[in-house]
Protein backbone atom coordinates (compact mmCIF):
# COMPACT_ATOMS: atom_id res chain seq x y z
CA UNK A 1 0.00 0.00 0.00
CA UNK A 2 3.27 2.16 1.12
CA UNK A 3 4.45 1.67 -2.67
CA UNK A 4 0.87 2.61 -4.03
CA UNK A 5 0.80 6.04 -2.14
CA UNK A 6 4.91 6.83 -2.93
CA UNK A 7 3.88 6.48 -6.56
CA UNK A 8 0.68 8.63 -6.38
CA UNK A 9 2.72 11.81 -5.06
CA UNK A 10 5.72 11.10 -7.67
CA UNK A 11 3.34 11.35 -9.86
CA UNK A 12 2.01 14.56 -8.83
CA UNK A 13 4.81 15.71 -8.09
CA UNK A 14 6.01 15.07 -11.51
CA UNK A 15 2.87 15.82 -13.54
CA UNK A 16 3.15 19.81 -11.43
CA UNK A 17 6.92 20.07 -13.02
CA UNK A 18 6.16 19.00 -16.27
CA UNK A 19 3.01 21.66 -16.54
CA UNK A 20 5.19 24.36 -15.18
CA UNK A 21 8.40 23.66 -17.52
CA UNK A 22 7.73 26.62 -19.77
CA UNK A 23 7.24 28.87 -16.84
CA UNK A 24 8.74 32.56 -17.65
CA UNK A 25 8.42 33.81 -14.29
CA UNK A 26 7.88 32.75 -10.70
CA UNK A 27 5.34 33.84 -8.39
CA UNK A 28 7.25 35.68 -5.10
CA UNK A 29 7.56 32.82 -2.03
CA UNK A 30 6.39 34.60 0.65
CA UNK A 31 8.28 33.24 4.12
CA UNK A 32 5.28 31.63 5.70
CA UNK A 33 4.97 29.24 2.55
CA UNK A 34 9.18 28.00 3.52
CA UNK A 35 7.87 27.69 7.23
CA UNK A 36 4.64 25.52 5.86
CA UNK A 37 7.32 23.29 3.93
CA UNK A 38 9.53 23.05 6.68
CA UNK A 39 6.89 22.26 9.43
CA UNK A 40 5.31 19.73 7.32
CA UNK A 41 8.92 17.68 6.53
CA UNK A 42 9.32 17.79 10.31
CA UNK A 43 6.24 16.56 10.81
CA UNK A 44 5.86 13.91 7.61
CA UNK A 45 9.44 12.14 8.82
CA UNK A 46 7.94 12.17 12.82
CA UNK A 47 4.65 10.56 11.86
CA UNK A 48 6.83 8.10 9.14
CA UNK A 49 9.00 7.14 11.87
CA UNK A 50 6.37 6.64 14.67
CA UNK A 51 3.33 5.08 12.35
CA UNK A 52 5.65 3.35 9.51
CA UNK A 53 8.63 2.58 11.48
CA UNK A 54 10.46 1.37 7.64
CA UNK A 55 12.27 2.99 5.25
CA UNK A 56 9.39 2.88 3.07
CA UNK A 57 7.15 5.07 5.15
CA UNK A 58 10.09 7.62 5.17
CA UNK A 59 10.03 7.33 1.86
CA UNK A 60 6.61 7.80 1.65
CA UNK A 61 7.15 11.11 4.08
CA UNK A 62 9.86 12.51 1.41
CA UNK A 63 7.53 12.11 -1.60
CA UNK A 64 5.00 14.14 0.18
CA UNK A 65 6.97 16.57 0.94
CA UNK A 66 8.31 17.20 -2.73
CA UNK A 67 4.79 16.72 -3.73
CA UNK A 68 3.78 19.83 -1.37
CA UNK A 69 7.22 21.79 -2.78
CA UNK A 70 6.31 21.60 -6.04
CA UNK A 71 2.63 22.63 -5.19
CA UNK A 72 4.20 25.80 -3.94
CA UNK A 73 6.87 26.51 -6.07
CA UNK A 74 5.24 25.59 -9.69
CA UNK A 75 3.38 28.95 -10.02
CA UNK A 76 3.89 31.82 -12.09
CA UNK A 77 3.69 33.22 -15.88
CA UNK A 78 4.12 31.33 -18.92
CA UNK A 79 4.37 31.45 -22.51
CA UNK A 80 0.89 30.23 -22.90
CA UNK A 81 -1.02 31.63 -19.78
CA UNK A 82 -0.78 31.61 -16.06
CA UNK A 83 0.13 28.75 -13.76
CA UNK A 84 -2.07 28.34 -10.57
CA UNK A 85 -2.94 25.93 -7.73
CA UNK A 86 -6.53 25.45 -7.68
CA UNK A 87 -6.15 24.92 -4.24
CA UNK A 88 -7.39 21.18 -3.94
CA UNK A 89 -5.33 19.46 -7.25
CA UNK A 90 -2.33 20.45 -8.93
CA UNK A 91 -1.26 23.01 -10.83
CA UNK A 92 -3.14 24.35 -13.42
CA UNK A 93 -2.04 26.34 -16.50
CA UNK A 94 -5.11 28.79 -17.22
CA UNK A 95 -4.86 30.18 -20.95
CA UNK A 96 -5.06 33.95 -21.75
CA UNK A 97 -7.62 32.84 -23.79
CA UNK A 98 -9.89 31.43 -20.81
CA UNK A 99 -9.30 34.93 -18.84
CA UNK A 100 -11.88 36.95 -18.25
CA UNK A 101 -10.36 39.97 -16.09
CA UNK A 102 -7.45 40.62 -14.72
CA UNK A 103 -6.91 43.13 -11.45
CA UNK A 104 -3.59 44.65 -11.28
CA UNK A 105 -2.04 45.98 -7.69
CA UNK A 106 0.69 47.65 -8.75
CA UNK A 107 1.50 49.02 -5.27
CA UNK A 108 2.10 45.36 -3.60
CA UNK A 109 3.13 43.50 -7.19
CA UNK A 110 -0.08 41.67 -7.04
CA UNK A 111 -2.15 40.11 -9.99
CA UNK A 112 -5.85 38.67 -9.31
CA UNK A 113 -6.87 36.48 -12.17
CA UNK A 114 -10.37 36.06 -12.87
CA UNK A 115 -10.78 32.71 -15.01
CA UNK A 116 -13.80 30.02 -14.97
CA UNK A 117 -15.59 31.50 -12.39
CA UNK A 118 -12.93 31.66 -9.92
CA UNK A 119 -10.37 33.67 -9.22
CA UNK A 120 -6.70 33.32 -8.22
CA UNK A 121 -3.95 35.75 -6.60
CA UNK A 122 -0.43 35.83 -6.98
CA UNK A 123 2.46 37.69 -5.89
CA UNK A 124 5.15 38.75 -7.91
CA UNK A 125 9.00 39.75 -7.17
CA UNK A 126 9.61 44.03 -7.56
CA UNK A 127 11.97 43.25 -10.16
CA UNK A 128 10.15 40.92 -12.13
CA UNK A 129 6.83 43.00 -12.06
CA UNK A 130 7.44 44.89 -15.15
CA UNK A 131 8.09 42.28 -17.22
CA UNK A 132 4.54 40.67 -15.51
CA UNK A 133 3.05 44.00 -16.80
CA UNK A 134 4.59 43.81 -20.22
CA UNK A 135 2.81 40.10 -20.59
CA UNK A 136 -0.54 41.51 -18.93
CA UNK A 137 -0.83 44.48 -21.71
CA UNK A 138 0.29 41.73 -24.55
CA UNK A 139 -2.40 40.06 -23.52
CA UNK A 140 -5.02 42.51 -23.69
Amino acid sequence: MEYLVILMFLGFAIFNLIESKEMKIRIDIRPIYNIILVTSGILFIIMAYKIGRGIESGITAVSALFYLYTSIYCQGIGEDGFYVLPGKSNIREITFSDIRNIKIDKENYKLEIYADSTSYKQKYKKEDFPEVLALVESFK
